[in-house]
């Protein structure tokens, strides 16, 4: 009998998603949300061994940017078949990294049955990892597999003080990851990172789970409204995107921006002298596919200048092109060539380069804006959906298992 696969992660069930946004001061993960649940889908649909998931929500900490010190456990079953082993834990700053830890131990405690199975962790996320490891070191032939989105030395930015904790993060991160089995990693600058041979990883750069979206036609008149959705944060080029508009004085422009971060400001500032922008703050991953569907260019502005560049590929795009809307964004280090074919990259990585690229599209009568746009999304949808995806992470993890004793010891 196969081994039983137990995801660890941390996804908003439909039960909880209501009061996390409820309870959330600031942005809601709403993003690492979507890709979970299309990891999980996806290996659902590409193998007959049992599924459960260990869940423990990525929520932010009480106080000041949650507004429960505790978090609620929840048992059900999710996409018929997955049993869902909702842990409680302590949500105090500090606390909760060992409180989700002891919870997340807990649950594969419950979730294998103390038997042998494959854990496929979420994010490197220390009280996860940890966790995991523990558990495999209680349970003979347990193996691991990381999927990666972010190396920890990327995750966030701050101040000096966060930094060093960062940096002590990556060491420890670097340490357990000789312990992983496998990885499922956005980038192949990450497997190099990592010093991983062939064997050991595949790439899923993003995955686009459609469930049933049918795509609007694209909205008829003079106007071109573009929009982003996603973090508002300078490091990702929310700003070039506002100097670049502001640079576009075709009144015929409208600029929609959607999301919360460290540029919150200067977005409400543009607003306040450009009656063309509107801001519509953090909006529920629902509203903010609707608004998608009304505008007729997206943009996403983040340089390919940077060293985290090489090691992330952003969400968004994916969902961008899912809607059947023309993108416009730059050529990043981590893109697969074969998404060139289905983007306006402009020529320059700068807000003159960015506006260039803009003013281009927009001057697309609407039947070619509809074309790009379609066949952005029969790519993304042929190529790009869970069991394309998941179907190498599942062979992967197979193959691991016929070549492995358990977790891997010490170097």
């Amino acid at each position: 009998m196969m081994d039983k696969i137990i995801f660890l992660g941390g996804i908003f069930l439909d039960e909880q998603k209501l009061m996390i946004e409820q309870n959330s001061v600031g942005g809601v993960q709403n993003a690492a949300d979507a890709l979970q649940w299309a990891f999980l889908s996806g290996i659902a649909a590409t193998t007959e061994r049992d599924l459960a998931l260990v869940n423990l929500p990525y929520v932010n900490a009480y106080p000041g940017r949650y507004d429960k010190a505790r978090f609620p456990a929840v048992r059900t079953t999710i996409l018929d078949r997955v049993q869902v082993f909702g842990m409680g834990f302590l949500n105090l700053k500090v606390v909760r990294w060992f409180s989700r830890f002891a919870a997340a131990l807990r649950g594969l405690r419950l979730a294998s049955q103390r038997a042998p199975a494959t854990i496929i962790v979420y994010a490197a996320y220390l009280p996860f990892l940890t966790a995991a490891l523990l558990h495999g070191r209680l349970t003979s032939g347990t193996r691991l597999c990381l999927i990666l989105p972010d190396l920890p030395e990327f995750m966030g930015a701050g101040g000096g003080l966060y930094r060093r904790a960062k940096a002590v993060e990556s060491a420890i991160f670097f340490a357990l990851a000789r312990r992983i089995d496998c990885f499922v990693v956005l980038t192949r600058f990450m497997a190099d990172r990592l010093a991983l041979s062939p064997d050991r990883f595949v790439v899923v750069e993003g995955i686009h789970r459609s469930e049933g979206t049918a795509v609007l036609p694209m909205p008829a008149g003079p106007e071109r409204v573009f929009l982003y959705a996603g973090t508002l944060a300078a490091r990702y080029g929310i700003l070039d995107l506002l100097e670049a508009f502001a640079d576009c004085t075709d009144p015929q422009f409208r600029l929609w921006i959607c999301g919360d971060g460290d540029a919150k400001e200067a977005v409400k500032r543009l607003c306040s002298r450009d009656s063309r922008v509107t801001y519509y703050g953090q909006v529920p991953r629902e509203e903010a596919i609707a608004l998608q569907a009304r505008a007729h260019i997206l943009v996403n502005p983040r340089r390919p200048d940077g060293e985290f560049t090489k090691y992330s590929f952003p969400s968004k795009t994916m969902e961008y092109l899912a809607s059947g809307r023309p993108i416009v964004m730059h050529r990043l280090p981590g893109m697969p060539a074969e998404y060139l074919d289905h983007i306006i990259a402009p020529a320059r990585s700068d807000p003159q380069g960015l506006r260039s690229a803009m003013q281009l599209v927009a001057a697309m009568d609407d039947a070619e804006l509809a074309t790009r746009g379609m066949a952005g999304r029969q790519f993304v949808l042929a190529e790009k959906n869970p069991e394309a995806q998941c179907r190498r992470v599942v062979e992967m993890i197979a193959r691991v298992g016929n070549e492995s004793e358990g977790l891997r010891g010490d170097p």
